[in-house]
């Protein structure tokens, strides 16, 4: 299917290694929270797509309870984040594949 991309530009606020704010470049700069790294990115907003944010995390004492019974995770967030656009009817599979098409990994 051809699909025509719908680019708009965004302003995206990053705080800690996390996505903390997306504005349009419509949007009043009084709401942008200018004490954080300020980034443009360019999100697809035609045929229902979405942009979610994704991030770079390590995972440890996966699978580690305390004395409570509760499962506990250390998550440290590293590197840039950014939006990934996913599309209606795209399997996680698919998003999958194509992520790691940019990125040159299997």
């Amino acid at each position: 299917e051809d699909y025509e991309p719908n680019l708009e530009l965004v302003l995206t606020e990053l705080s800690s290694h996390r996505i903390v704010g997306v504005h349009a470049l419509s949007a009043p700069f009084a709401r942008v929270n200018t004490a954080v790294m300020l980034r443009l990115e360019w999100r697809d907003v035609g045929g229902g797509a979405v942009a979610v944010g994704v991030g770079h995390c390590a995972v440890e004492n996966e699978g580690t309870t305390d004395e409570t019974g509760t499962e506990s995770q250390d998550i440290s967030f590293h590197g840039d984040p950014f939006l990934l656009t996913v599309y209606p009817g795209e399997t996680v599979g698919e998003t999958r594949q194509r992520m790691a098409g940019w990125l040159g990994v299997g």
